[in-house]
């Protein structure tokens, strides 16, 4: 999908641009309002959105040193490994994507029924919405730590002593800074 596709999809939820029922928009949104918003973030959100929906080579970078300089307090990682995992846990959170058993919606739909009892009566159960037990409720599915550990070829005793905890660290940083990110992108277009 084009970079400028992903941003639309990022932009037209929150911009309100559901189609009337004769097709055309409640509200027109142009490139110049789009850019103006992106322009309000702050780096950190303006980059990774950058990086992500447009493909911006130098928005990628500039995420990737802030996840290098990040990892600069852990004690004993090498510069090169530093690298590997600013590039795994970009990677990682790139490869997120929808939970495939709930469609992203975080629960599962069980439609009410009808049921008959052994006394041969029929009884009617309600539908319900039930927490999506792949996910836990989040709508996202996540990449396997096993394969984090794969990606950056160390072992198990080294991943779970030295590397586990700044990945997941850095991991839910990202999220974080996207949510802010999509959320003053939402404000300002309002």
């Amino acid at each position: 999908m084009a970079g400028i596709d992903r941003l639309t999809d990022l932009a037209a939820p929150i911009a309100n641009l559901e189609p009337r029922v004769d097709g055309t928009p409640l509200r027109s949104l142009g490139w110049i309002e789009v850019a103006a918003a992106l322009a309000k973030l702050t780096d950190a959100g303006a980059d990774l959105l950058r990086a992500v929906y447009l493909d911006d080579a130098g928005a990628l970078a500039r995420t990737l040193g802030r996840l290098k300089v990040s990892f600069s307090g852990t004690p004993g990682l090498s510069v090169d490994m530093r690298e590997a995992l600013a590039v795994a846990t970009l990677q990682a959170y790139i490869a997120m994507r929808p939970c495939q058993h709930c469609n992203g919606r975080g629960f599962v739909h069980t439609p009410a029924t009808q049921e008959m009892d052994d006394a041969g009566e029929w009884s009617s159960v309600p539908a319900f919405d039930t927490e999506c037990g792949h996910c836990h409720g989040q709508g996202m599915d996540h990449i396997e730590l096993g394969s984090v550990q794969l990606l950056l070829g160390v072992s198990e005793p080294v991943w779970e002593a030295l590397l586990r905890e700044p990945f997941q660290l850095a991991y839910r940083e990202l999220r974080h800074t996207h949510e802010q990110a999509s959320a003053i992108l939402a404000r300002r277009l309002r």
